[in-house]
């Protein structure tokens, strides 16, 4: 009997043993003594390119003049901006355009050709929502006087450049000049003028 209870005595004792035994996995840690012990855990998540895209104000208007025997060149400056919202990311170019699609027209034969409307824009880029990005600027030609808009006059633009994922919306508040020829017959002339992107 003595026998059999030593047994059972080295039979429990081996299970407890076997209980505090550490078996420790990726992920995992175990605290035989001390006060703490920690695991990593990774976290990820995965941001998707979205589109590019622009706006502009929905009309402008250079006001009412007299008729005159001489011409008259008059300015005006856009309410808001126009912009680009780069939700893309990529490293790629990309450039918008402003041009009017044709001369202002008033009624009957009256019109007022287009290459005597101009645009300049008024300072650099403003970013007005997102990241900023110095690789988005004004065209310097259009930045540094008035431009005829007769043909694309490139406004906004990114060249092809690191670009680190940013995105945001980007704008600038440009101007708009109008010559009026002498003599030019009295009524309402209206045009379109057409804001376009371009991206690689």
């Amino acid at each position: 009997m003595k026998i059999n209870k030593k047994l059972l005595a080295l039979a429990v004792l081996a299970g407890v043993v076997t209980a505090g035994a550490s078996f420790v996995d990726a992920g995992t840690a175990c605290l035989w003594s001390g006060s703490n012990c920690s695991t990593p855990t990774t976290v990820t998540v995965a941001i998707k390119p979205g589109d590019i895209c622009i706006g502009s104000e929905g009309a402008f208007n250079f006001g009412n003049y007299n008729v005159s025997s001489s011409s008259q060149t008059v300015n005006g400056t856009f309410a808001t901006p126009f912009w680009v919202e780069d939700l893309k990311g990529a490293d790629a170019w990309y450039y918008t355009t402003v041009q009017m699609s044709g001369n202002l027209q008033g009624s009957g034969t009256n019109s007022i050709a287009s290459s005597n409307i101009s645009m300049r824009a008024n300072g650099g880029i403003t970013t007005m929502a997102g990241t900023a990005n110095t690789s988005v600027v004004v065209n310097s030609a259009v930045a540094g006087a008035y431009q005829p808009l007769n043909n694309p006059v490139t406004l906004i633009k990114r060249d092809n450049a690191v670009n680190y994922g940013r995105i945001g919306r980007y704008g600038t508040t440009p101007s708009l000049q109008l010559v009026i020829p002498a003599y030019q017959s009295v009524g309402t002339y209206t045009g379109t003028l057409v804001y376009t992107l371009y991206n690689n």
